[in-house]
């Protein structure tokens, strides 16, 4: 048999699922390689850190810039699905406020180490001359970050959320983090609080982005657990973001390795517990996805998080979208694209997750 016969057999065999992801393959066969491009071209183009020998320095920016890269692009597959879908309904809102928040602080931790030179000059005095860690894939990554998860909140306004709001725990959480930013900014301009200078107002800040990523993912995976589902929250962005946090830690280690001097890896220690505690809850999102809930995606059986632009994304939504309740009250059915479930307000006594 003819090689050309044999590949139409297959193709005839192949199941409509299995058909199906040959294009969500190729797209992140695709994904990959432009990621890898992206972050060897800024690696090796851009001026690499000074004071790091050759060839490591080169080698610490193309990871550098390679897990700038694969992190900013994970934001981009959800909010491809909300737009396709017209919907947010299985996102948590919990977990965007606290992720804007984060990433937040993370800019003003990135844009004060990176560009404020009286909080550098503080640093050196503090660490005997030695100059911090944030590198300049650190700042536009945090930017980046920052504006694109604001695309999500104005996202999460003007779209189907099927009822959802605000839980009031992460409305306190938030309130609470805003107030001690302020306390801190008015303490480190107090002439009676002189000891406590910018830079310690900077690292408050960086640990708040440590905090937030400790709690932002509890909510999801709460929403996951009890919905016995993940049909609504990309998966992608969490295989992204697991790749990079280990990019990112690799580039921290390297820089300690080529420098032979262990210090460095904390001389940006928010985002080395960035890196970590990301890969410890994505393990946790990835379990969820393919192996506790693999079968519980009620729309086609397909998974949002994979196709980039979906051919056909009223095939797999229609005009009534399934949605997994809470606990044990079963699927509630809701219809069309608007009513007034949509318009409700995002801030309410009760959420998706019970606050």
């Amino acid at each position: 048999m003819s090689a050309r016969p044999r590949q139409a057999l297959q193709l005839e065999t192949m199941t409509a699922e299995e058909a199906a992801m040959l294009p969500q393959r190729a797209q992140a066969a695709l994904a990959i390689t432009l990621i890898a491009l992206v972050g060897t071209c800024l690696g090796v183009f851009l001026p690499a850190t000074a004071s790091m020998p050759q060839p490591w320095g080169t080698l610490s920016a193309i990871l550098g810039w390679t897990y700038f890269a694969t992190w900013s692009w994970s934001f981009w597959p959800q909010i491809l699905v909300n737009y396709q879908r017209k919907s947010v309904v299985g996102l948590s809102f919990d977990f965007v406020l606290l992720n804007l928040l984060g990433f937040l602080s993370y800019g003003a931790y990135c844009l004060a180490l990176y560009l404020n030179e009286d909080v550098r000059r503080e640093y050196r005095v503090r660490h005997f001359g030695q100059d911090n860690g944030v590198r300049l894939n650190d700042l536009i990554f945090a930017l980046h970050a920052s504006g694109a998860t604001l695309i999500v909140v104005i996202q999460c306004f003007i779209y189907e959320r099927g009822g959802q709001l605000l839980s009031r725990t992460c409305l306190a959480m938030a309130g609470g983090i805003l107030a001690v930013c302020g306390a801190l900014w008015a303490a480190a301009r107090s002439p009676a609080l002189h000891h406590f200078q910018d830079l310690d107002l900077i690292y408050v800040v960086g640990y708040i982005k440590v905090g937030i990523t400790l709690a932002k993912y509890l909510p999801q995976a709460l929403m996951n657990f009890r919905r016995k589902s993940t049909d609504g929250f990309a998966i992608v962005p969490v295989l992204c973001d697991i790749t990079g946090s280990v990019l990112a830690l690799g580039q921290q280690v390297l820089d300690a390795v080529a420098m032979d001097d262990p210090a460095i890896l904390f001389g940006n220690s928010v985002k080395l517990a960035i890196s970590l505690v990301s890969i410890a809850y994505d393990v946790i999102l990835i379990t969820q996805h393919y192996i506790m809930y693999p079968d519980a995606r009620p729309f086609g059986g397909g998974d949002p998080g994979l196709p980039i632009l979906a051919a056909d994304s009223e095939s797999h939504y229609g005009d009534s979208r399934r949605v997994s309740g809470d606990g044990d009250q079963g699927a509630k059915w809701i219809k069309g694209h608007s009513g007034d479930q949509e318009r409700r307000p995002l801030v309410g006594s009760r959420g998706v997750h019970g606050h």
